[in-house]
C-alpha cells in the first residue's frame, strides 16, 4: 500500500519545516506549498489524503483556499492551523473553518505531539478508499 499523501500549505518556511519532520518520520509523503494559489493549481493535477493549511496567508488565505478546495474535493480532510493573533480569532477560526469542512483546527503555537494526534485522528476517521486503476 502506498503512503498517505499530505499537502502542507503555509507561507512560513519554518512552520513547513517544523511539520515536515514528524510527518515524514511517521511515513507520510509530504508536499509543500507556500501560498493558496500555488496549492490550488497543484491540486488540480494531484491528489492528497489530507491538506494542512495555515488560515492566515497573504493573497489567498486558508479560508479562501478551503472553500475552493471543498468545491472541487468535498471529501478531502483539512487540518487548519491558525496563529490566533487576535483574542477572537481562535474561536472565529474554529467555527468558520469547521463550517467550511475543516476536520480539525489547531491554534498556533501547538505541540507537535498534538498535531500528530490530530493527523492520526483524521486518518482513522477517513479510511483510505480502495485503490482504483487509472
Amino acid at each position: 500500500m502506498s503512503k498517505r499523501r499530505i499537502l502542507v500549505v503555509d507561507d512560513d518556511p519554518l512552520i513547513r519545516g517544523l511539520l515536515r519532520t514528524p510527518l515524514h518520520d511517521a511515513g507520510y509523503e509530504i508536499f509543500e506549498m507556500e501560498d493558496g494559489h500555488a496549492a490550488l493549481r497543484w491540486m488540480l493535477q494531484n491528489q492528497v489524503d489530507l491538506m494542512v493549511l495555515d488560515v492566515s496567508m497573504p493573497e489567498m488565505d486558508g479560508i479562501q483556499l478551503a472553500h475552493a478546495v471543498k468545491q472541487r474535493q468535498a471529501h478531502l480532510p483539512i487540518l487548519a492551523i491558525s496563529a490566533g493573533e487576535q483574542v477572537m480569532s481562535k474561536d472565529f477560526c474554529l467555527k468558520f473553518m469547521k463550517s467550511l469542512g475543516a476536520t480539525e483546527v489547531l491554534p498556533k503555537p501547538f505541540d507537535l505531539a498534538d498535531f500528530m494526534k490530530a493527523v492520526k485522528r483524521i486518518f482513522a476517521a477517513n479510511p483510505r478508499p480502495e485503490a482504483t486503476s487509472a
